[in-house]
């Protein structure tokens, strides 16, 4: 798993290397153009840079063909410009507000120019990101699935009917399904295999919603034959899982189990990361209304650890994008300077040419190169702020990637604390049990306090902490060795989880003590470190 981001990052920089190669000599086209030819060009490259992940980029050359139209007054040229940095704001930087500020303006000049195709895009985008009022969401998406309709765009009419169709799933479920199943007769037609799948998949999703449980497994067993066709694992894990779910609902443990099982190897074979999780997640819901707390537990763990690992690679991911995105501008920088360089090593040699040529113009040019020292000087004023920008960027980049480790910290404890609370509660629970006369339940009582003991494992849960927390707070346990080299490890760890701010309660999870023992632990430390009565231990440990 390890080597995933790795991988990432080399492709994404190699794809960033011969993309800027391919797209230099089209921003090179583009600036020798003028008027809607150069408008229709910058947004052109805006396009790539979007599906290239370059979002910066892509935002520098859609504002560009913005500029462009605006100067000649070409509105579509506006509104695609618009559009284009409508769908960077949503997509890639996340941002509603901004979303909403493009769209903003991209409707006045839709409504202004009567162009129903923008209007119903403005329409689709606040119906799918505004969704904190339902009712208004549904409406602006049913108004714009209307003009897709008449104006016979069918892929955005498909779209927006599978949109619909999961807005409506829990709260009207058989209207989901009259949506679902437009999508799908649309999708059909536009022979986007992809699109069938997905639609039909959602179809069972609204039946199993609806109650109609038998409906929703035909319907399952229908696509697990056209994905045994096509060879489609994740369809087929997909459908199994669903036929799970649907037996789940009635109660029938054992032949959901059998279908998530089904939907397990299929997802195990194949390294099915999301359908892998749901389907954990089945079996652990499963097991623990069956009460077979092993069971629930051991698949509790499994999705556990597929969260965490996608939630990595996502990061990962982000994080290779983002370095491609900063190499990608660092060669722009370093051609932009070379062409400087270029210019004023001709320049330099023509006017030795000159000199040697007319000494009549000797006194013209010494002025010539004074003033090109001056530029020259300018020049590297000009190249010093750049660094400067470039280095407070740096510095930014390591402070959100410190937050970064700092939230994997504290996620890191929160998954310790909850476990450790978990597996406290159990053995609390089990204790009760464990004085029955038979014999045979006293022997999985104790199998099962075991078990508990074993995954209890503090010293791994420390080991692990304690590599998150020196990526965060280095040199700490340096610098508390050299205040007090006579702590033990208890108290050691004692002192990092204060440095982390943890409660009283939460350090007694951690270190298996009772909320009074802290205090006195506290107490002790103190002590050891020779803090003077008034000097507070927390403020002391924060200081190191």
């Amino acid at each position: 798993m390890l080597q995933q981001p790795v991988i990432v990052t080399i492709l994404l920089l190699l794809s960033s290397f011969c993309f800027g190669q391919e797209v230099e000599d089209r921003i090179l086209e583009a600036e020798n153009l003028v008027g809607k030819e150069q408008a229709a060009a910058y947004q052109d490259i805006g396009l790539h840079f979007y599906n290239q992940e370059f979002t910066i980029k892509a935002k520098e050359y859609f504002k560009k063909s913005l500029a462009v139209s605006k100067g000649i007054k070409d509105t579509l040229g506006q509104m695609n410009a618009l559009k284009g940095l409508l769908r960077t704001a949503y997509h890639k930087e996340d941002s509603i507000a901004l979303a909403d500020n493009y769209a903003g303006n991209l409707e006045n000049l839709a409504v202004d120019s009567d162009n129903k195709l923008m209007q119903a895009y403005v329409l689709h985008h606040y119906g799918r990101s505004n969704k904190e009022n339902f009712q208004l969401s549904i409406k602006r998406l049913q108004r714009a699935v209307k003009i897709y309709e008449d104006l016979g765009k069918k892929e955005s009419t498909s779209i927006v009917y599978q949109e619909l169709g999961e807005a409506l799933l829990d709260s009207m479920p058989d209207q989901a399904l009259m949506y679902f199943g437009k999508n799908l007769d649309l999708a059909i037609e536009l022979k986007d295999s992809t699109a069938i799948n997905l639609a039909r998949s959602n179809m069972s999703s609204a039946w199993i919603a609806m109650g109609a449980y038998s409906d929703a497994r035909n319907f399952c067993e229908r696509s697990i034959e056209l994905a045994e066709k096509t060879n489609d694992q994740d369809i087929l894990a997909y459908n199994y899982l669903l036929i799970g779910i649907s037996y789940k609902k009635e109660k029938n443990f054992p032949k959901a189990i059998e279908y998530a099982l089904q939907g397990k190897e299929i997802c195990e074979a194949n390294n099915l990361m999301d359908k892998k999780q749901y389907t954990y997640q089945l079996l652990k819901e499963i097991y623990n209304e069956r009460g077979e707390v092993t069971e629930a537990f051991d698949y509790f763990t499994k999705e556990n650890e597929i969260k965490e690992i996608r939630e990595k690679e996502k990061t990962a991911n982000k994080i290779a994008a983002v370095n491609a995105q900063y190499e990608l501008e660092k060669r722009d920088q370093e051609i932009a300077s070379m062409k400087k360089i270029a210019y004023y090593e001709n320049l330099v040699k023509n006017a030795i040419l000159i000199l040697l040529a007319i000494a009549a113009l000797i006194l013209y040019m010494f002025n010539v190169r004074r003033r090109l020292k001056v530029q020259l000087q300018k020049e590297e004023l000009e190249k010093l702020k750049v660094e400067q920008m470039l280095e407070q960027e740096e510095r930014d980049r390591l402070k959100e990637r410190l937050e970064y480790k700092e939230r994997e910290l504290a996620s890191n404890m929160m998954f310790i604390l909850q476990k450790n609370k978990m597996l406290t509660d159990l053995k609390e629970k089990i204790g009760t049990i464990k004085v029955s006369n038979d014999e045979n339940l006293r022997k999985q009582v104790k199998s099962l306090d075991h078990n508990i003991d074993m995954n209890m494992n503090f010293d791994d849960d420390w080991q692990n902490f304690k590599l998150h927390f020196d990526e965060v707070h280095p040199n700490f346990f340096e610098k508390l060795y050299q205040e007090a080299n006579t702590l033990n490890s208890n108290e050691t760890r004692f002192c990092a989880y204060i440095r982390m701010g943890l409660t009283t309660k939460e350090i007694a999870q951690l270190m298996a003590i009772s909320p009074g023992s802290v205090q006195k632990a506290r107490y002790r430390l103190k002590k050891k470190l020779k803090l003077e009565k008034e000097k507070n231990l927390i403020e002391y440990i924060a200081n190191l």
